[in-house]
């Protein structure tokens, strides 16, 4: 539910501000990164579905600075327009 106490006490607000524009901090060992990747995630024994859950996130959210989000929204239209946006020959 939203505004749910994850388990380790935050609420959602604290977790998505976790999220900011030049840094993402993980909630499980307070590293500051770009990107909370897959492999990060499998030093503390979650997937990036099971740590969205346990804090308050939205599954639709990534787990990349605003900024890195940012231009990987501009690189993708700008493949989807030069035509250069399918995969394969």
């Amino acid at each position: 539910m939203k505004g749910d106490l994850g388990s380790q006490g935050e609420t959602s607000q604290e977790s998505n501000s976790s999220i900011q524009q030049e840094k993402v901090v993980c909630l499980e060992c307070g590293k500051a990164l770009q990107l909370i990747s897959h492999r990060h995630l499998a030093t503390h024994g979650l997937t990036p579905r099971t740590y969205k859950c346990k804090h308050g996130l939205q599954l639709t959210q990534t787990l990349c600075t605003q900024e890195l989000a940012r231009r990987r929204e501009t690189l993708a239209q700008s493949l989807l327009a030069n035509g250069n946006g399918t995969r394969g020959s």
